[in-house]
């Protein structure tokens, strides 16, 4: 529960130090859920890629199967 609590602080504090720099009349921690719900999304996407990829592969019917391969 620290680390936790300890992460939001942290973003709150970059989310502060980035408005103070820009000089953006938008307050630190929405600075930073911003950030952080871009960053969550462009995981989930790369993720999902790489995913959908490995089940295309598998899924496959042009391929033989490993077991069907000869010695």
């Amino acid at each position: 529960m620290i680390d936790a609590f300890t992460l939001l602080v942290l973003l709150h504090l970059i989310g502060d130090i980035t408005a103070h720099l820009t000089g953006l009349p938008i307050p630190g921690p929405v600075i930073a859920p911003a950030l952080v719900v871009t960053v969550s999304t462009l995981v989930t996407l790369a993720v999902t890629a790489l995913i959908f990829r490995l089940v295309a592969r598998l899924t496959d019917p042009s391929e033989p199967a490993a077991s069907d391969a000869s010695p």
